[in-house]
C-alpha cells in the first residue's frame, strides 16, 4: 500500500502534515525506506524493516551509502540507474543487498529526488523484498530453457497455427525442413501445403476441433520447400485454447517422412514388378508353409506340374504324389540344407505330372521369414527337352566312341599290316642301290631310288600313326634316364647336316657343355629332329637356323628359331593338332612342302609326357619362326 502511495504521488511537492502518522506507517511496512542526503548517506531508515529484513541495526546504516550493502557485480546498473533518475527525477532498478549475515537478497528499488523543508536535494528509495519472485522467475526461465530445449532439438517441427491458418509460432526445425532462414511468424500455413493435400488438411483440423483432443490417427500430406519441390511429413495435431478455453488454433507436429515414402513407393514398384514377373515367369513359382502345404502358385507351376492351381492350393504337396520316395528325399535334404546357413545348389528331379505324364525339373528353393511363421519358395525350371536332348547326346557319344576305337583299331591294324611288306620294298631297294647300283643302267637306279625314297617316307608315317595310337590308347610308355641334353642336339645336328648342305643354310650353335636331364632318349631325338627338319624345311637356301639351350630357375630352355617363311596367327593355331599341315601349293617359296602334319602333334604329346611345354612364336609371314620348348628339371 506505500509503495503504491508513494507511486501516486509527486515527491517534487512532498511533504508531512502528521508526524504520528507517517511513524505508524513507516515502521509497520515491510518495504525498505530510506532518505540519502546530498552525500548519498543514508540519514533515515524504517528501523523495523531494515532490522527485520537485512537483520542491521539502525546505526549500522546510518551515515553509509548503499553501495556498502551492494554486490559488487550490481554496481554498474545501479550506477546506471542513478544516472537515469539524475535525468528524469525518478528510476527503479533491481540489485541485490547484503544481509548482515553475509548473504545476499535481491530487492526492487524505485528512488525518487525531492527537496526538504530547507531547499535540500534528498533521495527517497523504497525497495522490497524480491526473493520469492527470482526464484519463480528461475524457476520459468529453466522451464521455458527446458521446453526450448526439448522443442529445437527434437527430429519433428513444431507450429501453432490460427483457425485462419497463420502461423503463430514455429519451431527452427521447420525452417530446416523447409530449407528456410527463417519462417515468418505471420506465413500463411497453408501456402506451403501441396494443393491436392490442402482439403484432408482442412479436414483433420475439423477433426482435431470436434474431438478436442489429441488425434490418433496421422496424417500424412506434402509440404514445398524453398526449392519448390515436395516433401512428405506425418503430422499429429492438438487444439490450442486461450486463457478462457476458447479454440483459437492448433498445436501441430510434423516428421519428415520422405525417405519413408520414397522406400514405399520403391517397394511398391519392386512389388508390382516381382508381381509381374511370377505371373510372366517361364519358371513354376510355388509358395509353401513349413508343412508343405501349398499356399500360392503362377500359371507356369500349373503347366510344368499338369495341375489346375485352384484345385491345389491347401494340399500338401507330398499327398500329390508327385515325387517318388528318393526324390523327396532330396529336396527335404535340400531344405536341411538351407536351414542350416548354406544356399544349396539346384537339384534335377523326375516327378510325375498331373496327367501322369513324366517331367524334368531343376528345382531351387529359398526361405522367407515372415512376421508370423516361415515360408518356403521353389523355382520349378523345366529340364524335360534338355534331359532328352542330352540323352541323344550321350547314345550319339557312345556310337562315337565306339566308331573312334574302330577307327583308332583299324589305324593300328592297318599300320601293322603295311609295316612288314613296307620293310620287305624299303629294305630291298636300299639293297639294290648299295649293292648293285653299280651293275644296273641309269633308268633303272632311277626308278628304285623312287622307291626307295617313297617307302622311306610311308615308314615314317606308319611309325607316326602307330605312335598316336599308343598315346590315345595310353600305352606310350617313356623310358627315362639321365641324360645330356646337350649331347642329344649335337648328335641330331648331326644327322641332318647332309640336308643343311643341300639346303645351303648356315647353322649357329649356343648350347652349355653339359645339361643333364632325365628323359627318353629316343622321344626326345625324335622331337628335336622333328623340328629341326620342320626348321630346314620351311627356310628358304642360304637362310639362318639358330640352336639354343639355356638354363634358368627350375628349367632348361630349348630353342630353334629359323629365317624361314615365318607363321600366321592362324597357321600357329593348327599346328599342333593332328594333321594340322599347313597347305603352300602353287606359293613359289622354294621350300620343301612336303608332310603328313602329324610331327608337331607328336612333339607336343611327347613333350606334355614329359612334364614340360612346347609352344611357337612368329612375327608373321617372312619374319621367320622360334620354336621353343620348357624341360622341368625336376
Amino acid at each position: 500500500m506505500i509503495k503504491d502511495d508513494l507511486n501516486c504521488h509527486k515527491f517534487t511537492n512532498f511533504s508531512i502534515k502528521s508526524e504520528d502518522i507517517r511513524n505508524l506507517i513507516l515502521e509497520n511496512t515491510n518495504e525498505l525506506i530510506a532518505i540519502l542526503n546530498d552525500k548519498f548517506e543514508h540519514e533515515y531508515i524504517n528501523k523495523t524493516a531494515y532490522y527485520n529484513v537485512l537483520g542491521y541495526e539502525e546505526n549500522e546504516i546510518l551515515g553509509k551509502r548503499p553501495r556498502d550493502f551492494s554486490h559488487p557485480d550490481d554496481m554498474k546498473r545501479i550506477i546506471d540507474a542513478i544516472k537515469h533518475g539524475l535525468i528524469t527525477g525518478e528510476s527503479t532498478y533491481e540489485f541485490r543487498i547484503q544481509h548482515k549475515n553475509e548473504y545476499y537478497i535481491w530487492m526492487e528499488t524505485k528512488g525518487k529526488y525531492f527537496k526538504d523543508g530547507n531547499g535540500n536535494f534528498k533521495t527517497l528509495f523504497i525497495s522490497r523484498d524480491i526473493r520469492e519472485r527470482k526464484k519463480t522467475e528461475e524457476k520459468l526461465k529453466k522451464s521455458e530453457r527446458l521446453f526450448r530445449n526439448i522443442i529445437e532439438n527434437t527430429k519433428e517441427a513444431i507450429v501453432i497455427i490460427d483457425l485462419n491458418g497463420k502461423l503463430l509460432y514455429a519451431s527452427p526445425q521447420l525452417s530446416k525442413m523447409l530449407k528456410e532462414r527463417k519462417i515468418s511468424a505471420t506465413s500463411r500455413f497453408f501456402f506451403y501445403i501441396h494443393k491436392d493435400d490442402i482439403s484432408k488438411l482442412v479436414d483433420f483440423y475439423k477433426h482435431t476441433i470436434k474431438n478436442r483432443e489429441i488425434s490418433d490417427n496421422l496424417l500424412e500430406f506434402r509440404i514445398k520447400t524453398k526449392e519448390n519441390n515436395y516433401i512428405w511429413v506425418a503430422s499429429t495435431s492438438k487444439n490450442y485454447y486461450d486463457d478462457s478455453g476458447k479454440i483459437v488454433g492448433f498445436i501441430s507436429t510434423l516428421k519428415n517422412i520422405t525417405k519413408r515414402k520414397l522406400a514405399e513407393e520403391r517397394l511398391k514398384e519392386s512389388e508390382e514388378k516381382y508381381r509381374n514377373l511370377y505371373e510372366n515367369s517361364p519358371n513354376g513359382i510355388i509358395l509353401l508353409n513349413e508343412e508343405g502345404v501349398i499356399l500360392e502358385a503362377n500359371e507356369a507351376a500349373g503347366r510344368i506340374f499338369g495341375y489346375n492351381i485352384p484345385n491345389v492350393i491347401g494340399k500338401n504337396y507330398r499327398d500329390l504324389e508327385i515325387y517318388t520316395r528318393e526324390e523327396l528325399k532330396k529336396i527335404e535334404a535340400q531344405y536341411q540344407e538351407y536351414r542350416s546357413g548354406t544356399k544349396p545348389k539346384p537339384i534335377e528331379l523326375q516327378l510325375k505330372r498331373g496327367d501322369g505324364t513324366t517331367a524334368w525339373i531343376s528345382h531351387q528353393m529359398s526361405i522367407i521369414q515372415s512376421e508370423e511363421n516361415l515360408l518356403v519358395e521353389t523355382i520349378a525350371h523345366d529340364i524335360t527337352e534338355e534331359k532328352r536332348a542330352q540323352k541323344i547326346i550321350q547314345e550319339e557319344n557312345i556310337k562315337l566312341l565306339e566308331l573312334n576305337k574302330l577307327k583308332n583299331d583299324l589305324v593300328s591294324r592297318v599300320s601293322h599290316e603295311l609295316k612288314t611288306p613296307l620293310n620287305s620294298i624299303y629294305g630291298g631297294a636300299q639293297i639294290l642301290l648299295e649293292i648293285y647300283k653299280n651293275s644296273m643302267r641309269s633308268e633303272a637306279i632311277e626308278f628304285i631310288e623312287m622307291i626307295h625314297k617313297g617307302g622311306k617316307r610311308l615308314k615314317a608315317l606308319i611309325e607316326k600313326l602307330l605312335d598316336i595310337s599308343r598315346i590315345e590308347s595310353g600305352k606310350m610308355q617313356l623310358n627315362l634316364a639321365e641324360e645330356n641334353l646337350a649331347g642329344l642336339i649335337k648328335e641330331c645336328v648331326g644327322e641332318l647336316s647332309y640336308l643343311l648342305k643341300e639346303r645351303d643354310l648356315n647353322i649357329e650353335l649356343y648350347l652349355p657343355d653339359v645339361a643333364i636331364l632325365r628323359v627318353d632318349k629316343i622321344r626326345i631325338e625324335q622331337v628335336i629332329t622333328n623340328l629341326l627338319s620342320n626348321a630346314i624345311k620351311n627356310t628358304p637356301p642360304e637362310g639362318n637356323i639358330i640352336i639354343s639351350l639355356y638354363e634358368k630357375n627350375d628349367s632348361f630352355y630349348f630353342s630353334i628359331t629359323d629365317s624361314g617363311i615365318g607363321l600366321t596367327t592362324e597357321d600357329m593355331e593348327k599346328l599342333f593338332k593332328k594333321f594340322g599341315k599347313i597347305e603352300r601349293y602353287g606359293q613359289d617359296l622354294n621350300v620343301d612342302i612336303e608332310g603328313s602334319g602329324l610331327g608337331l602333334y607328336l612333339s607336343k604329346e611327347v613333350i606334355d609326357l614329359h612334364g614340360g611345354s612346347i609352344w611357337v612364336e612368329s612375327e608373321g609371314r617372312n619374319k621367320g619362326s622360334i620354336f621353343k620348348i620348357r624341360f622341368n628339371k625336376n
